[in-house]
């Protein structure tokens, strides 16, 4: 089983990240070489975090996250609302601060959006096969999809 997860992997693509990463760093590293690093620092201990992530994620098996993507969607819905009674950060409240790191709870909810559009897609197409071109349904669908992105902001200006 284990082979064949690493046999089907894309290579190229993790490679190509891995080396985006690599260039990224170097570029930072040369831009903050008079001052103390930190900047270079803080990227360099999320790219050694994000390998073991990167893999958990590349192993992890996409139906089974297509099939939990109702629960994971609503749990993003919920951390946009949750994020609106936060502490505002430059006169926005978009930010879950913890500290030593702040979360973007809307980045994670593209990534459940999409997932759960899988799901609904795949659900639609099960139960007939015109169902998924009928534009009703598909309006329905796509009625709020940028509205994940509009959390509550003090500025007057939208864009």
């Amino acid at each position: 089983m284990q082979k064949k997860i690493f046999r089907n992997m894309q290579w190229s693509i993790l490679i190509y990240a891995a080396a985006l990463a690599i260039i990224g760093l170097v570029a930072l590293y040369s831009a903050t070489i008079n001052t103390n690093n930190d900047e270079f620092n803080r990227q360099l201990l999320w790219f050694i975090i994000g390998i073991p992530v990167l893999i958990t994620v590349a192993l992890v098996d996409y139906e089974l996250l297509t099939r939990f993507s109702p629960i994971l969607f609503g749990i993003s819905i919920v951390l946009i609302i949750g994020v609106l009674f936060t502490t505002p950060i430059n006169g926005a409240t978009r930010w879950f601060n913890f500290g030593f790191f702040s979360f973007q709870p809307t980045e994670i909810a593209k990534i459940t959006y999409i997932l759960f559009l899988a799901y609904v897609f795949t659900k639609m197409q099960k139960k007939d096969e015109r169902e998924i071109s009928k534009i009703k349904n598909l309006l329905i669908i796509f009625r709020n999809s940028g509205s994940a992105d509009y959390t509550y902001s003090d500025s007057t200006e939208f864009w």
